[in-house]
């Protein structure tokens, strides 16, 4: 008798309905093809401009079609979105942040050492330089 290996959530491959996870804060899974992955989750936060979109999956025009497919579900197109927001620069997380760009002039925010390069030709995103320095003083 074999053992259930558990799969971890984002093993899953992805559901095409948009979740509502807190008051108008929308996940909406994109599919993806990568070793271990089924899916990458990206976020839709409504507000009265439109939308900020937080990690718009991979590059390419399957995850364009699937991003349009959920933002029409949630009553929003391309062109509702103001501001993606990247987390980090792995490509499931950046992919159609220029898509967004260019197509309703979003607006970019990212980590200032933010960069489309693969990750071993870039320095680190976060280092120990960027925690500030605590001094212990006598108690």
């Amino acid at each position: 008798m074999g053992l259930a290996v558990a799969r971890r959530q984002e093993q899953e491959a992805a559901r095409s309905e948009v979740t509502e996870v807190a008051p108008d804060v929308l996940r909406m899974e994109l599919p993806i093809r990568m070793p271990g992955l089924g899916h990458v989750n990206c976020y839709a936060i409504v507000d009265r401009e439109g939308a900020t979109v937080v990690d718009p999956g991979m590059p390419g025009p399957a995850t364009w079609k699937a991003l349009q497919d959920r933002l029409k579900q949630a009553g929003l197109a391309p062109r509702h979105v103001h501001t993606v927001v990247i987390t980090h620069s792995h490509p499931d997380h950046f992919g159609c942040a220029m898509r967004f760009r260019k197509e309703s002039g979003a607006r970019l925010v990212a980590h200032h050492k933010f960069t489309f390069l693969p990750p071993q030709a870039a320095e680190p995103e976060v280092s120990a330089d960027d925690m500030p320095a605590h001094e212990h003083g006598p108690d």
